[in-house]
């Protein structure tokens, strides 16, 4: 054999090794993205396009891989957001970030995603990574649940509700719009408690709450301050249109029967007291000041009534 014939078959001998390297890193990377409990997408950062994906992501989305591959990644991945990616359009090296990605049955998955520049084949793509975060969002909401509201009622407890009647009076003097704060009691729960018992007592309460959050609007907020008194922040509602409310709302409540499981019919009623917030420099608590001695005022005048303390 001669020089010529040698050096073929050696040319010949490393192109065969370096394709099964390429194989086996092939092979190897495919391992890879098939074991990871991630979701993987390899995207043509040019039109955008997938190209290749792992089982994990292709399951998440609901789609076989072979209904995925060659899509734009906008279908699934980030669907507002096309035209506006943080890594082709904005010019960061990596994206970590909280989306959404839309599943073939139209539900909207939370994401956390992680998207960087990786070399195939000598261009850029991007390797886009995703965890389905649906079970923390839920357990998100149930703390966040369970830190701002009252536990039996559903109402805001007292420390939310003080917050968000803080933060509403800095928006209403800020935008000069009314604002009427209310507090509310159960006339003779004590007496309730005692006849019937704790149990009913409670029942009582869920039954306020019920009632108020079925006549009040989605902006105004309602909180149990303890024990059997109450209190509503009503934003953009003026004096006289807050009176309203109230008394509706004790009309309603005084014709409500509440019926137990025993059959044991029960009715109960309430006194209320109202205020606006009346002067710039005046803060949460003389504004529920004044609405505590509204409310004593329709204790002391009979009770199942609604009063009205005026501004300063």
């Amino acid at each position: 054999m001669d020089t010529g014939d040698t050096d073929v078959a050696r040319l010949l001998n490393e192109l065969r090794k370096a394709q099964e390297t390429i194989r086996e890193l092939e092979e190897r990377t495919r391992t890879i993205l098939d074991s990871v409990h991630a979701g993987i997408i390899i995207i043509d950062p040019e039109p955008h396009r997938i190209i290749d994906i792992n089982p994990e992501a292709s399951a998440l989305i609901g789609v076989p891989k072979d209904q995925i591959v060659g899509h734009v990644c906008h279908k699934y991945i980030c669907p507002a957001e096309m035209g506006s990616c943080p890594i082709t359009d904005k010019g960061q090296k990596v994206d970590k970030s909280e989306r959404v990605l839309l599943a073939a049955d139209g539900r909207r998955i939370p994401i956390l995603k992680t998207v960087a520049t990786i070399e195939l084949n000598g261009r850029q793509h991007l390797l886009e990574s995703f965890l389905d975060i649906s079970g923390l969002k839920l357990l998100q909401e149930d703390l966040e649940y369970l830190a701002t509201t009252d536990p039996l009622t559903g109402a805001y407890n007292r420390r939310h509700f003080l917050k968000l009647t803080e933060t509403e009076i800095i928006r209403a003097r800020r935008y000069q719009s009314p604002l009427s704060i209310s507090m509310i009691d159960i006339d003779y729960f004590k007496k309730i408690n005692d006849r019937y018992g704790h149990p009913v007592g409670d029942l009582v309460l869920k039954e306020l709450v019920k009632i108020s959050k079925s006549q009040l609007r989605p902006s105004d907020a309602l909180g149990r301050l303890g024990g059997d008194e109450f209190a509503i922040t009503m934003v953009e509602c003026d004096l006289q249109r807050a009176f309203a409310v109230l008394v509706r709302l004790r009309k309603s409540i005084e014709q409500h029967r509440l019926i137990t499981d025993d059959g044991t019919e029960v009715y109960f009623k309430i006194s209320a007291g109202v205020t606006q917030l009346a002067d710039e420099n005046e803060n949460w608590e003389s504004v529920m000041r004044r609405a505590d001695q509204a409310l004593y005022l329709a204790k002391n005048g009979g009770k199942n009534r609604v009063e009205i303390a005026f501004g300063l």
